[in-house]
Order: structure tokens, then sequence, then C-alpha cells
């Protein structure tokens, strides 16, 4: 079981808000079903910090969530089952994933605690009968068990293609971490044909001064579109940040 130092522990907090933003913002929530990705969050802390950590996040989130942004009554009941849910993963799926042990997290989380363990906390705090919310809830586990497999088993690898080969290569996450990020790389070559003969260009890059101007008076250019040396999300927004200002002065000047 891995300790939770300073560093799990902020990330568990960053997964704990996300939690409750998937859970409260982002979930189709019914009287008695809710489909939704609030799995992923907890899923996450539990492969990289075990039980405990996907017990914390679970738990913890169900409990601000439903104290910031409450959704009906508040039963501890549901609270307990996300602690579950965060410790079956942990035990299951903490840096030990296979399609078995997916399958097998997945399975007890939606029936054993989803379908089961909730339909009884809903029982109780609604006062309904049990057997008929158990029906309707199936369609919420037809729903869920699927998707928790697909998601889960690609957070943790992915197989790549490449298109002019045919050949395939499956990307695994790195067993320390337990993750791997996905860096998307779209070409070189700038979409700027709309610009072509109307303002000054360079192998397709619009020409601008360190303020962003272009040839063109009022016309400001920012980003990967211009020509620097350097090609990145930060440059890009000091980019727009400068562009924006400038814009707003060559207005206020014309008045």
């Amino acid at each position: 079981m891995k300790k939770l130092d300073v560093k799990a522990m902020v990330v568990c907090a960053a997964l704990i808000a996300a939690a409750i933003v998937c859970s409260r913002f982002l979930s189709i929530n019914a009287w008695n079903l809710k489909i939704g990705f609030t799995f992923i969050p907890v899923f996450l802390a539990a492969y990289l910090y075990g039980p405990v950590g996907g017990a914390l996040v679970g738990g913890v989130a169900d409990l601000l969530g439903a104290t910031l942004f409450p959704i009906g009554a508040y039963f501890p009941g549901f609270t307990l089952t996300c602690v579950l849910q965060g410790t079956v993963y942990g035990l299951l799926l903490n840096k030990k994933q296979t399609p078995i042990r997916i399958l097998l997290a997945v399975g007890i989380v939606q029936l054993v605690l989803g379908l089961l363990l909730n339909t009884l906390w809903i029982s109780i705090l609604y006062g309904s009968s049990f057997g008929a919310l158990l029906v309707t809830r199936v369609v919420q586990c037809l729903i869920m068990i699927p998707v928790e497999f697909i998601v889960i088993g690609m957070l943790s690898k992915m197989i790549v293609k490449n298109t002019k080969t045919g050949e395939l290569t499956t990307i695994e996450a790195d067993e320390d971490d337990g993750i791997f990020g996905l860096f998307g790389f779209i070409g070189l070559l700038p979409n700027s044909d709309l610009f072509q003969g109307i303002i000054d260009m360079e192998n397709n890059y619009i020409l601008t001064d360190d303020n962003m101007h272009t040839n063109i008076e009022g016309v400001f250019a920012a980003g990967d579109i211009r020509k620097k040396s350097l090609r990145q999300v930060v440059t890009a927004a000091a980019d727009g940040a400068i562009a924006a200002m400038q814009a707003e002065k060559y207005i206020a000047d014309l008045n």
C-alpha cells in the first residue's frame, strides 16, 4: 500500500474536485438512477495510491459534494458505497490491471455496490420497495458496466496504429506512476490560406512586430500562426494577451 505523501495528497485533492464536478454537474441524475463518469477520478486515485487513496477520494468527494451541491436528501450510506468503491478499485486495480481484474472490479462496483447496496439505501431513504427499485436500476448497470470497463481499460494503455505500415503498437502506463500522457501533434503548416495576398507572410506564417501588429493597421496576429522561434501554449497565450492589449489601445486611440 503506497504511502500518501504531500504530493499524493495534492493529487488526491485535485481528483476529489474532479469527482465532485463529475458527480454534481456532469452526471444524469434521476430519482433512483445515476449515470456519469464520477468513477474515473476515484479509479485514478485507487490506481495510483491503492485502497486508501481510492477510499479517500470516493468518500470525501461524496461528502463534500452533498454538502456544497446537494441533490436531494443526504444519506451516509451512499458515502459508504463511494468509500467501498474506491477500496475495491484499489485492491484489484492498483497497478495490476488485466481485463479479468477490470471486469471483476467493475462487476463488484456495479452489481454489489451499485445495484444491491445503493438500492437498499434508496429503499430505506424513501421507504420504497427494494424489489421494485431493483428492477428499475438494472438499466443503470447495463449501461455503466461496459462504459466503466472500456474507460478504465483505456486509462492504463492504448493501442496505436501506424497508418502507413498498419503496424499496431501497445503503449502501457509506467509501473512507477501508473499513468501516461498523450500529446497530439497536428503538424507545422499553419492554416493561413485565408490571408494569402492580404497580409505579409513568410512560409505561410504571418509577419508581425513584437506587439503583434501586421502590415495592415488595426490587424493583429497571435499564436502559432505568427513567424517566431518557439511555438508552445505559453508563447501563444502571451501573444494573445499582447494582441488583446494592443487592439484595445488601437480602438481607444480611434476615439
